[in-house]
Formats: structure tokens, sequence, C-alpha cells
């Protein structure tokens, strides 16, 4: 469920890596680039489905509209 703007914008947050991200909740929309349809939005909760399709379309050597997505991504601290 999403949450208040501004309650969000104050929750800290940090980089992880893929293989420790399932569960918990992103901070930054992950937006494959030239189709533009997000795989996750700001404020969901990463599930193993996710972390497979991304893994997947980085095999596939899909470009990310963000850097460093091959490695991990932002998500929220505490959460």
């Amino acid at each position: 469920m999403y949450r208040a703007y501004l309650f969000v914008k104050q929750l800290d947050q940090y980089f992880c890596y893929w293989e420790h991200t399932e569960g918990t909740v992103v901070a930054k929309d992950v937006i494959p680039y030239s189709a533009g349809i997000q795989i996750l939005l700001k404020d969901e909760r990463i599930k193993h489905m996710h972390i497979n399709y991304i893994a997947y379309l980085i095999k596939q050597e899909t470009n990310f509209q963000q850097t460093h997505v091959a490695e991990g991504w932002f998500v929220f601290k505490g959460e």
C-alpha cells in the first residue's frame, strides 16, 4: 500500500545487492530503457519474481534508465 509522500520522503535509503533485496521496499523506480514501463515503483515491496525478471532482462542486455541495476537497487532502511 502506498504511504503518504511526506512520510516516504523522510525514510532513509541505501543501496542493496539484489540477493538481499527480497522483502525490502523500493526507494526508487526500476525502469528498463526504451519500453519505459516500470518493473518496480517507489514504495513497492520487492518479490522473488521481480528479482528473477530483472536478472532475465540483464542477461538479455536490456538497458535501464538508471545505473547500477545489474548489481542491486536502492531500498528503504528498516522496511
